[in-house]
């Protein structure tokens, strides 16, 4: 799934790295005008939809006998963390929204993706579907380290969508099977994965989705190994940032851990301020 608008995450990271505006020149709309944005983008994506602004950030769309509350908040803080960005954002969450009530896409191998997790977010998500009366799905997932979890999803140019155990079966797949498929097509990003390297801590780019997946990549790894001072430290602190420096560079790894807590605390899509050494060619927890 394309998504310009993570790397505003990534941007606020780069900035605090290499010092830098964020968005120079872009003046803030307030939350009100945020939301009245949003409201007629979704009306010209729309036409058959009826939508009504409910509050600040708070949307009522109904296009049948049913109507649907929307909720900007996520929205409007990826737009804070680089204001130049508003249209990008809108258009990518109006697209959010249209493929809610899409068919559901043909399963694809090619379109497996590997997503880095916390249990948290897990246990959220099957509560949250509990309370609302649904079903919780049965997700496919794995232990990865240090309470993280690989969930598998199938990656189309409108969403996401993670995989059930009824959809290994009909992919003819057994869970065992899925790491491999999944990183291979990890590895084979169309967004070509970069590393933006710094004195204290480097930062690796690769299209603002799957950056936090990308410790799953263990050749990458490996041939990073070389390159700093001692282990690779590296933070996840949302899903489209990955920092990491050297275990030896002492200054560096506060940095990290500096950093890994003010990204946590301003992104949407944050997952942990924990540090993860790589050694005998996988992640654990580290301990400074």
């Amino acid at each position: 799934m394309g998504n310009g608008v993570a790397v505003a995450g990534l941007l606020a990271a780069i900035a605090a790295l290499f010092g830098g505006a964020e968005a120079a020149g872009a003046q803030q709309v307030t939350k009100a005008e945020f939301t009245q944005h949003f409201a007629d983008a979704l009306r010209q994506a729309e036409p058959g939809v009826t939508v009504d602004i409910a509050g600040d950030l708070e949307l009522h769309a109904k296009a049948g006998p049913e109507g649907r509350q929307i909720f900007l908040d996520n929205a409007y803080r990826n737009y804070l963390l680089d204001p130049s960005s508003e249209k990008k954002v809108i258009e990518q969450y109006v697209a959010s929204f249209k493929a809610i009530d899409a068919p559901a896409p043909v399963l694809d191998r090619a379109q497996i993706m590997p997503v880095i997790k916390t249990k948290d977010w897990v246990d959220s998500a099957l509560a949250a579907a509990k309370a609302q009366g649904g079903k919780p799905a049965e997700l496919v997932m794995e232990d990865f380290s240090g309470g993280l979890v690989v969930v598998y999803a199938q990656d189309t140019p409108s969403n996401m969508a993670f995989l059930t155990p009824g959809d290994l079966g009909k992919l003819g797949l057994k869970p065992a099977d899925l790491r491999q498929i999944a990183v291979a097509n990890l590895a084979a990003l169309p967004d070509k994965i970069g590393v933006k390297r710094g004195p204290l801590v480097s930062i690796v780019v690769a299209g603002g989705t799957y950056e936090a997946s990308l410790l799953l990549l263990t050749d990458f790894w490996k041939a990073q190994a070389a390159k700093v001072d001692g282990e690779i430290v590296a933070a996840i602190p949302a899903r489209d940032l990955l920092l990491f420096t050297g275990s030896k560079n002492t200054v560096g790894v506060a940095k990290l851990a500096a950093l890994a807590t003010e990204m946590l605390a301003k992104s949407s899509y944050g997952l942990t301020n924990q540090l993860y050494i790589f050694r005998k060619g996988r992640f654990q927890p580290y301990a400074q």
